[in-house]
């Protein structure tokens, strides 16, 4: 997308089975229509949790920790071609 703006996907208050049932909703992007779902846009976020947690980026586990955040940069890289 080219709004500027994070999409941040909370869930609360869920039970495990209903998490599994909304599992194959979000393929289709029909997940945030639970009452459970919370959707955020924000240009910056910041989370923090009281124990450490797994971060993923792009789908993939990278490391674990209790704070992160992310922001979306105004600057774009300039490149020359020819």
């Amino acid at each position: 997308m080219t709004d500027g703006c994070l999409d941040l996907v909370v869930a609360h208050h869920m039970s495990p089975v209903k998490a599994v049932w909304l599992l194959p909703r979000a393929l289709f992007g029909k997940h945030t229509k639970a009452k459970e779902i919370s959707v955020i846009r924000s240009p910056f976020v910041s989370v923090r949790a009281e124990r450490s947690l797994p971060i993923h980026t792009d789908g993939e586990a990278a490391f674990s920790r209790k704070e992160a955040a992310a922001e979306i940069l105004n600057e774009k890289l300039d490149v020359i071609v020819g």
